[in-house]
């Protein structure tokens, strides 16, 4: 929707065009259908980039979403597409409820942090033991940071990896 409406319709009528010679079915789509498609598509998937189209198309042309039965309709593409959004809404339901655990795990480190404030203090007036406590701390600390670091490094490939062929 980025270049405007009629662009995005050109590309929906496309990508539906595409689809509808892909499955070569007797019952199929005139025209005017695919327009109306297209037009309820934009009204139903706003949201919904030209990425989230071809993969939800691609999906259905190695028949995720079940077999078209030599019928392809409105009805049908509009039925993969609810059944495309539903998955993609459970994968951003993981992805979100997997960054408030770990956002809930990094404030709860508050705690941590007042216990460290103490052991500055305590080794700032020369307390040999709150020294050494603060250095495993930090040496901690660093290791852990790099851990997610390699973590994060390590997701981000795989995300890669796995949107580069879509």
């Amino acid at each position: 929707m980025e270049f405007g409406e009629n662009h995005a319709r050109a590309i929906v009528v496309i990508l539906l065009s595409e689809v509808v010679d892909f499955f070569n079915a007797s019952n199929t789509m005139n025209d005017s259908q695919v327009a109306i498609t297209t037009d309820l598509i934009i009204e139903e998937y706003p949201y919904f980039k030209i990425d989230d189209l071809k993969l939800a198309f691609r999906n259905a042309m190695k028949c995720r979403y079940g077999e078209i039965y030599n019928r392809l309709d409105g009805s049908v593409i509009m039925g993969w597409l609810n059944q495309y959004n539903r998955e993609r809404c459970a994968k951003a339901d993981v992805i979100s409820y997997n960054e408030h655990k770990v956002r809930v795990q990094e404030e709860s480190g508050l705690y941590y942090d007042d216990y460290r404030k103490q052991l500055k203090v305590l080794a700032s007036h020369g307390d040999k033991s709150a020294q050494e406590a603060l250095r495993r701390s930090d040496d901690i600390l660093s290791f852990m940071k790099e851990k997610k670091l390699e973590r994060l490094k390590k997701q981000l490939e795989e995300y890669d990896c796995k949107h580069k062929g879509v």
